[in-house]
This record gives C-alpha cells, sequence and structure tokens, in this order.
C-alpha cells in the first residue's frame, strides 16, 4: 500500500506520469499484487475508513444483496458462487450470520 500513498508521499512501485511508462509485464505484476486476498482486504478497510458511504454502496449493499440470493437457494448441500474477490469476505460474513457454514 506504500507505493500507492498520495498526498505529498513517496511514490514508489507504481507510477505513471506522461514521461513514464510501465511496462505490460510491470502494470501485469500490479494487478496479481492486487488480486491477492489480504491486498484486497487492506484496500477494502482504507476505502471503509476514508469513504464510508461509497464503501456502503459499492460494497456492503452489494455483500448483504448477493448473500441474501445465496441464502434463498439453501435448498442445495453445497454450492459454488462466482463473485468479486472484494465481495468474499462481506458475502462470508452476511452468511455466517444466517447459520451458514464454510465448507473447507
Amino acid at each position: 500500500m506504500a507505493a500507492m500513498s498520495g498526498g505529498g508521499g513517496s511514490k514508489e512501485g507504481l507510477e505513471n506520469t506522461a514521461e513514464e511508462k510501465i511496462s505490460k509485464e510491470q502494470f501485469k505484476q500490479f494487478v496479481e499484487t492486487i488480486k491477492a486476498r489480504d491486498n484486497v482486504r487492506l484496500v477494502m478497510v482504507k476505502l471503509r475508513e476514508t469513504a464510508p458511504e461509497l464503501y456502503n454502496a459499492m460494497v456492503a449493499e452489494r455483500d448483504a444483496y448477493m448473500a441474501n440470493g445465496i441464502d434463498k437457494l439453501d435448498q442445495f448441500d453445497k454450492m459454488v458462487a462466482v463473485v468479486g474477490i472484494a465481495h468474499v469476505d462481506g458475502i462470508e460474513t452476511n452468511l455466517k450470520e444466517r447459520g451458514w457454514a464454510p465448507v473447507s
């Protein structure tokens, strides 16, 4: 996260100015790094802290909506739901509150 800090701090890592371009490989590496679940959690925490209304609209409300839809499919013993990584923790939390247990 330090590589993406703003406000006059150091901009190490992914810097893209008019004079400087990042390579396709650097961009691919950045995307893969940001997709890691722990990194997504950090981004979600920062979003919730800095812009709670935005977080609620873009993440929390959608998590609850998707969890509700999954919960309505409770007639199945097992199921697979494909969701964006930013929603996994919220959906899991909502389902646990409804009595669901994770399957390992």
